[in-house]
């Protein structure tokens, strides 16, 4: 049987499209290692997180703490640690009705600096309102007299 243009036009058509197939999925797999790394990015790409992470650089923090510190809504920072955690970089820690964050990958606090080097900006951080926080952590502190 004799081959014809026509014939010849849908092998090339079908080979091209099977090449083109192969380097999409090539190409999808390359960009896969990269994911981690975005969703990382993407956590740190808010202010509100920004600052509990900062915050969390002294150590544990309770979601009350934060509450008193920020003066943004529970579920609001309930949000944004969630993210974060998602992120691989705070985990929960529960004491009673307490809920404790701290950071689990302090290299994180290396990657803010070099941000922050880059930009200029070196936020203070944030102080709680006195007495603000009933945590147990908070109510051990010592009550500082306001001046």
């Amino acid at each position: 049987m004799p081959v014809t243009a026509d014939h010849d036009k849908t092998h090339l058509d079908t080979s091209l499209c099977g090449l083109i197939i192969i380097q999409k999925i090539e190409y999808r797999c390359s960009v896969k290692i990269y994911e981690q790394e975005t969703k990382l990015y993407k956590a740190l790409m808010h202010p509100a997180r920004l600052a509990i992470l900062d915050l969390l650089r002294k150590g544990e923090a309770c979601v009350c703490h934060m509450e008193a510190t920020f003066k943004f809504r529970q579920a609001y920072i309930s949000q944004q640690l969630m993210v974060l955690r998602d992120a691989g970089v705070v985990e929960v820690r529960r004491d009673g009705l307490n809920i404790f964050y701290r950071v689990i990958r302090p290299e994180i606090f290396a990657v803010l600096d070099a941000m922050r080097t880059v930009t200029g900006i070196h936020p203070s951080a944030a102080r709680p309102k006195q007495n603000a926080c009933t945590c147990p952590n908070c109510v051990s502190e010592p009550v500082m007299p306001r001046s």
